[in-house]
């Protein structure tokens, strides 16, 4: 019986491009891309862009050459961050290696704050469980929030 699951996944991480988010566009996780449609009603392209463009330091996980996801902090406030990610299905293919850094890059995107915090659709599971695991808290559920009026979770993180 032959494996559907990718193991020749490959993840680095790199300075940002604008690029990076055309890419992505076309291939968010199928979670991510609704989870943009839910908050902002935007396009994905809109979105990341918009993300891309207010983020102090965006940086994009590659698997070699390809995007496979954009992260970053907005500034909010003095010490206050809005943290970010969205991926596509390499993250998940690539899940050890992407746990593994996570917590590293966390570390290194939170240097400058002393609190991060955001909102996730409630529908996102893999997200749910990826940011607990980060250690971030789950503070509120807003039943009907954003664009279409759906469940989200405020999480945030004191660092």
């Amino acid at each position: 019986m032959e494996s559907k699951i990718k193991t020749d996944v490959k993840l680095s991480v790199r300075p940002s491009m604008i690029g990076d988010c055309v890419y992505l566009a076309k291939h968010l996780r199928e979670a991510d891309s609704n989870e943009v449609q839910a908050s902002v009603g935007k396009s994905n392209l809109e979105a990341l862009v918009y993300s891309w463009s207010v983020t102090e330091k965006p940086y994009t996980i590659v698997n070699a050459e390809t995007p496979a996801g954009v992260f970053g902090v907005v500034p909010v406030d003095t010490g206050v961050g809005a943290i970010w990610l969205l991926g596509t299905d390499a993250l998940t293919q690539g899940r050890w290696t992407f746990l593994r850094e996570s917590k590293k890059w966390l570390n290194k995107v939170s240097k400058d704050y002393d609190l991060l915090f955001n909102y996730v659709d409630e529908r996102n599971t893999v997200h749910l469980k990826w940011i607990e695991w980060l250690g971030f808290t789950f503070i509120k559920r807003h039943p009907n929030f954003g664009h279409e009026q759906r469940p989200f979770l405020e999480f945030v993180r004191i660092c």
